[in-house]
């Protein structure tokens, strides 16, 4: 699948067991870069409800998913937020005076959802920020290569 040279750059157990073999950097921090993206991505994949993935914010769900929203729906909504400590949800929803509280239900509902995993949130920007400022930083040295070279 790969060619002799980059099948023995792909060998690191024995040169970074200093064997006396020389393993470009760019090869192993391309490696560790991509590896902390993918971390974040299963990170992202794992915790990430399945609203906040399809939505971006609150609005957009309650547009999205608001007309098609089932009284059944809402109340298990409800059942859900009660559960983590939203008790006057209850009082709106049952309130004829209301007629938007459907969307107060789902907008309440997708905030908790999306701020729930905070820990997860806040390691997968931490793995996305170093991943990518790797990256980006050996794609920056190449392209600055390749600039010195074409004007030169």
């Amino acid at each position: 699948m790969f060619n002799e040279t980059i099948a023995g750059w792909l060998r690191l157990i024995g040169p970074l067991a200093d064997s006396g073999s020389h393993v470009s950097y760019r090869i192993v921090w391309t490696y560790i870069g991509l590896s902390l993206i993918a971390a974040g991505t299963f990170i992202y994949a794992v915790w990430c409800p399945p609203e906040i993935k399809k939505y971006g914010d609150y609005r957009d769900y309650v547009n999205g998913d608001g007309t098609a929203m089932t009284k059944s729906a809402l109340t298990e909504m409800l059942d859900y937020l009660e559960k983590k400590g939203f008790y006057e949800l209850r009082d709106a929803a049952n309130s004829t005076a209301r007629n938007d509280a459907g969307k107060d239900i789902m907008s309440v509902y997708f905030n908790f959802r999306n701020e729930r995993y905070a820990p997860a949130r806040f390691a997968v920007t931490v793995l996305y920020y170093l991943g990518f400022t790797i990256t980006g930083w050996l794609a920056a040295q190449i392209f600055w290569r390749v600039l010195l070279l074409a004007f030169t």
